[in-house]
């Protein structure tokens, strides 16, 4: 089958708008303090909530992601100088309910762990924002904030150098990297109420990849995106999504670390190479498996019991300078159903203030206001970011033809609300 070239080009186009940088290349003891610093974290996290329901307690059952952020250059053997620290960690294995969605975003629809992780990267990434806009405005140097103003045409901020982000994750992500035999490299979907993914085109799920407002709600499972696949999403657009790609430039992953069913192969087929191809990128995240001493208390903490870890209704979420916070997977709402801040009305909320900020101080400074008036609708503000949603198109449509259609939720809930 002949390969769009067009659209190769578009992604190649929107990637090279992140600074170039090398990869890096992690020793074992470095990964090996990522997973100690994960565990510890965590261990801190819980101790820190007096009201973590007993069964998120049980820590042998879950599955942890964490980003540890690293200042400097990486490689060799692990030393101070990397300063490496968690900024943001998670636990889940469970998605929304189908007749809990809701079309205000007043709910988070995926709690898998990693992608629970990456929504607390964000407020992270929007407290960092903030931080440097109040200490530009003060005059000073925003040397605490990981972001500096960029004379770019398309950022107003990128990262300062030698940052970098890591994602550890317990176990391998659902999906394509679990895949050995069965159609690998298909895009797959986690189906309400299983434990296991379904790849899209599968005989099962003729003619249900469309989701309806009153098929998800009443009669048919809701299908959401697998992790492998949303991974693959990351490594191709960046993690900070499309809100702060009207503000900042792509943020990739430097590595990805796995803990348990690591298979390097099967890894790098579903988070890269399905859409990115073989070969060398800088941008491509490397890709670890922990050594057998951090397994062993991988093992033990977590996945105590031989076998896949039992799934919990809760899961908890972190980021740096702010406490735990526990939701429900199912429902995907807090304690005492308030909204989570992972949800998108909250991280709406951010952007406007965010947006809001940003023009005040253009003005301040009498530069030319070129973000216009704050978007009305959460989907107006996404397609705000025209050179992200023209990548994201073309990543659609490289994968369609050999690894099948993305799946959304339906129209009805996909962000059509007020900000």
């Amino acid at each position: 089958m002949a390969v769009d070239e067009r659209s190769v080009h578009v992604i190649r186009h929107y990637r090279s708008a992140c600074t170039e940088r090398t990869p890096q290349h992690l020793s074992e003891q470095m990964i090996d303090q990522f997973v100690e610093l994960s565990m510890k974290k965590f261990d801190e996290v819980l101790a820190r909530r007096q009201d973590i329901p007993r069964e998120l307690a049980q820590t042998k059952h879950r599955i942890l992601a964490t980003f540890i952020m690293t200042r400097g250059a990486t490689g060799g053997e692990a030393s101070a100088d990397i300063s490496p620290q968690v900024v943001a960690l998670a636990t889940g294995t469970k998605c929304v309910f189908g007749k809990k969605l809701k079309a205000d975003g007043s709910v988070v629809n995926d709690c898998h762990a990693e992608i629970a992780c990456r929504r607390s990267l964000l407020c992270f990434f929007y407290s960092q924002l903030h931080m440097a806009l109040e200490q530009g405005q003060d005059g000073h140097e925003s040397c605490q904030s990981i972001f500096e103003k960029t004379s770019r045409q398309d950022a107003m901020f990128q990262l300062k150098a030698g940052i970098a982000f890591h994602l550890y994750i317990s176990t391998a992500p659902c999906g394509d990297s679990l895949v050995v035999k069965t159609c690998p490299g298909q895009l797959r979907v986690k189906k309400e109420g299983s434990r296991d993914t379904v790849r899209v085109k599968a005989p099962q799920l003729e003619g249900k990849l469309t989701q309806s407002w009153d098929g998800s709600t009443t009669r048919e499972p809701l299908l959401t995106m697998s992790c492998s696949d949303k991974l693959l999403r990351w490594n191709v657009l960046g993690i900070q999504g499309a809100l702060l790609s009207n503000f900042i430039s792509p943020i990739y992953c430097s590595s990805i670390i796995i803990g348990h069913q690591f298979k390097h192969r099967h890894l790098q087929r579903a988070v890269c190479e399905r859409v990115l191809g073989e070969g060398e990128d800088c941008l491509k995240p490397s890709l670890y498996g922990c050594s057998s001493a951090a397994q062993e208390v991988i093992q033990d903490r977590f996945q105590k019991h031989l076998g896949r870890p039992r799934p919990s209704k809760w899961t908890i979420n972190w980021m740096l300078d702010c406490s735990a916070e526990i939701v429900k997977g199912q429902t995907g709402k807090c304690l005492h159903a308030k909204q989570s801040r992972l949800c998108k009305s909250k991280l709406g909320e951010q952007f406007k203030n965010l947006w809001g900020m940003i023009a005040q101080e253009q003005l301040r400074q009498h530069e030319q206001v070129f973000l216009g008036p704050i978007p009305l609708m959460y989907k107006d503000a996404k397609d705000k970011a025209e050179s992200y949603q023209e990548a994201k198109r073309a990543m659609y449509s490289l994968l369609q033809p050999l690894h099948g259609k993305w799946v959304h939720k339906p129209e009805l809930f996909q962000d059509n609300f007020r900000l």
